[in-house]
């Protein structure tokens, strides 16, 4: 009997850059290796790309632990966020982005976190040198939505907006019931 922990990564996607296939392949690859030792899902959500998915069947060849779920509107990251949580059950959830902002060592510290503290939730902030990479423009409007975001939800961390979430069963149970609830990941 297999009493490895199930851990499930969502990814949505939503019209990938040029080449996004390679870069998620090595870190499809990457965390085959760091997380050998869980019973590995990835669940990819096409949130309604109105470009051409390239070599997704091949990639799914590739890899037998990726899920692939598509639907033909977009309907927000939010939503496809949900969807993927909500498709298959497993002992902790992380999201992430395509790009993988945070990397693929990150996902496995979150899973950690998750697995040895009695922590619910783990939600990935970005720091200055995240801030750094981004094209000005970008920038500008992240930092008024940072500061936006807290203004209004009074939540205690600004970064709400973070390309890297984590959470158990009792967060699934208390934040994705209905999959018509409005809220952010």
């Amino acid at each position: 009997m297999d009493f490895r922990d199930k851990l499930n990564i969502i990814i949505p996607l939503y019209n990938p850059h040029a080449g996004w296939e390679s870069q998620f392949i090595d870190h499809l690859s990457e965390l085959m290796e760091e997380l050998k030792e869980t019973e590995l899902k990835v669940i990819l959500i096409n949130d309604g790309s109105t470009k051409r998915i390239n070599n997704i069947e091949e990639i799914i060849r590739r890899f037998n632990f990726l899920n692939y779920h598509s639907y033909s509107v977009n309907r927000g990251k939010g939503y496809a966020i949900r969807y993927g949580i909500n498709s298959s059950e497993a002992d902790f959830y992380i999201y992430t982005d395509i790009d993988f902002p945070f990397g693929c060592q990150i996902i496995s510290q979150t899973y950690q976190i998750l697995k040895s503290s009695k922590t619910n939730i783990v939600i990935g902030t970005r720091d200055k040198s995240y801030f750094k990479n981004l094209p000005i423009k970008r920038r500008i409007i992240s930092f008024l939505l940072k500061e936006i975001n807290f203004f209004v939800t009074g939540f205690k961390i600004k970064d709400t907006q973070a390309g890297l979430k984590g959470l158990d069963n009792k967060a699934k149970k208390d934040t994705c019931r209905n999959q018509n609830q409005h809220f952010s990941f």
